[in-house]
């Protein structure tokens, strides 16, 4: 059953009376018979039809799947300004469970006709770009022309070289790569390509000993490493009071989504004297590529689009370094 619970009390809990609730729907679906529940969130439209990944993983419980969602959603909303593509922020999450399959890709594919074309799904984490081809074979409310995960990297890596080239002085700084999936590993390749000495981080020891054949090295610990940046590629949620106080990056710059445990802890990272460019502007790269067919843009106007995050980064640089301005403050004055 699909239905709204945007004014609804859900588990316990008045979802409009939520912290993270701004937003102009939550809907979930429930199967119980094929063991299949997903949320919807729907930050805005007011730029156009909401656009964002499709989630799929564990929770600890409901309610963190909720919580998730709607952190995801706002930061599409976001991003999207960002990337100045005429689309509202949403997200879908599917939580994993050992019974999903194909059948429940097909629940997904009616949950988001139900929406009506007012959310257009794309891929995620543990969602493939197969996975979503196979959702469009039941919906056209998808964005399954293109892996963002490349355009992502292309994006992060303009906004290192920003970094590199104003706030380094041009100096190639060492950098840690946390996560060596598609996003991590493309952005190794850019990197080292410029002569970068890379660190990675990968419990994975596929990936990592695919990172160590391209030339990356690998670390122990985020907490010891000679590298300058810190480059979160991976889950979020990984920047909290304990990585501010162990710190010692000068530069936190990467494409995680919601890196900061809690919002509160922009200051902090601030006050601790890193220089922090908040993931949505970053990671921006995913929804360009995703909408350069819809938007009718060739590969030199794609790369142009993802060349300007590299220019918003050096005007953060400039802000930062002549008004100690909080890059957030900067970027939501300017964008929003």
């Amino acid at each position: 059953m699909i239905k709204e619970i945007s004014a609804k009390n859900y588990l316990g809990i008045e979802i409009q009376e939520h912290e993270l609730f701004d937003h102009e729907h939550l809907f979930v679906f429930e199967d119980n018979d094929k063991n299949f529940k997903a949320f919807i969130a729907i930050h805005s439209t007011r730029e156009g039809p909401a656009i964002g990944g499709c989630r799929f993983k564990e929770y600890e419980s409901e309610i963190h799947a909720i919580e998730d969602v709607l952190k995801l959603s706002k930061a599409m909303t976001l991003k999207n300004r960002v990337a100045g593509v005429p689309f509202g922020g949403g997200k879908a999450v599917i939580i994993k469970n050992k019974q999903n399959n194909k059948e429940h890709l097909e629940l997904f594919a009616t949950f988001i006709n139900y929406l009506d074309g007012a959310y257009l799904s794309a891929q995620d984490i543990g969602i493939s770009l197969n996975d979503i081809r196979i959702v469009s074979q039941f919906s056209k409310h998808v964005l399954d022309n293109v892996d963002p995960g490349p355009y992502t990297a292309k994006g992060i890596y303009y906004a290192l070289r920003s970094i590199k080239d104003h706030y380094f002085n041009g100096n190639n700084e060492d950098i840690l790569i946390q996560g060596f999936g598609n996003v991590g590993s493309n952005l190794a390749s850019h990197l080292l390509d410029d002569g970068t000495k890379i660190y990675v981080d990968e419990a994975d020891e596929i990936k990592l000993n695919s990172a160590l054949k391209l030339g990356c090295h690998p670390c122990k610990s985020i907490f010891k490493t000679n590298a300058s940046v810190f480059s979160p590629c991976a889950i979020g949620g990984i920047l909290n009071k304990e990585f501010i106080k162990n710190s010692t990056y000068k530069v936190i710059c990467g494409g995680a989504n919601n890196q900061l445990l809690c919002d509160n802890l922009f200051n902090e990272i601030h006050s601790h004297g890193m220089l922090y460019i908040p993931d949505f502007l970053v990671n921006a790269g995913g929804v360009i590529g995703l909408t350069k067919d819809v938007l009718e843009r060739d590969d030199e106007m794609t790369d142009r689009a993802l060349a300007k995050i590299g220019e918003v980064v050096k005007s953060i640089i400039d802000e930062f370094q002549l008004k100690n301005t909080i890059p957030l403050e900067f970027v939501k004055n300017r964008f929003l």
